[in-house]
């Protein structure tokens, strides 16, 4: 099962825009940026390390599988507003 990473979070299509107002496009500035689901965990791991006291003796993998259980369901609940 494919799992549904959000899409990209920070995507930058390449355009350009010169200081004469005209714009451009250069392919190799372009970037598919992280994706949702990854800087959702980022997001809930920052959170979760601002308390270490509550995750004592909780294992790194332990945290990791928790913040993207968080991420999976941000996107999940994302997807049911649109």
């Amino acid at each position: 099962m494919k799992i549904n990473d959000g899409g990209p979070a920070f995507p930058r299509d390449g355009k350009i825009v010169r200081p004469d107002g005209k714009e451009y496009t250069e392919l190799q500035y372009a970037q598919s940026g992280q994706s949702l689901r990854d800087y959702f965990a980022g997001q809930a791991l920052a959170g979760m390390l601002s308390i270490p006291h509550v995750y004592d003796g909780v294992t790194e993998e332990g945290i990791a599988c928790r913040c993207y259980h968080h991420a999976d369901a941000m996107i999940a609940e994302r997807a049911k507003a649109k």
